[in-house]
């Protein structure tokens, strides 16, 4: 079975449609190339080549100079926290460790040694 993580990044706002959607409709072509070239980097880097999926968006906005799309060249906006859900991927195929996490379906060194975070 699948585990999951849960990421959260600050997204624009105009970017909802597209990341829930992926209609890109409302965005202009550098806007949309922006977003393209920020869906295959999640992919990429996040999402270890799979489609992260939307956990949950936030239900406020707020506005900000520094977001998690200013290195596409989005400027200062209104923003949303998004929480995406990612599998986990294993690092080393057949690690003991590793096995005895899953099955016991610890998620944490604080869950695996008893020690409170």
């Amino acid at each position: 079975m699948p585990r999951f993580e849960t990421i959260t990044l600050s997204l624009p706002a105009h970017w909802i449609a597209p990341v829930l959607y992926g209609d890109t409709d409302n965005l202009d072509d550098g806007e949309a190339q922006a977003f393209d070239r920020w869906l295959k980097d999640t992919i990429e880097d996040v999402g270890h080549g799979k489609l992260p999926l939307v956990g949950g968006i936030k239900d406020d906005t707020y506005f900000a100079r520094y977001h998690d799309a200013a290195e596409y060249g989005v400027l200062a906006c209104d923003c949303y926290d998004v929480d995406l859900l990612v599998e986990v991927v294993r690092e080393e195929p057949n690690d003991p460790v590793q096995d005895y996490v899953a099955a016991n379906k610890w998620t944490t060194a604080a869950d695996i040694f008893g020690m409170e975070e």
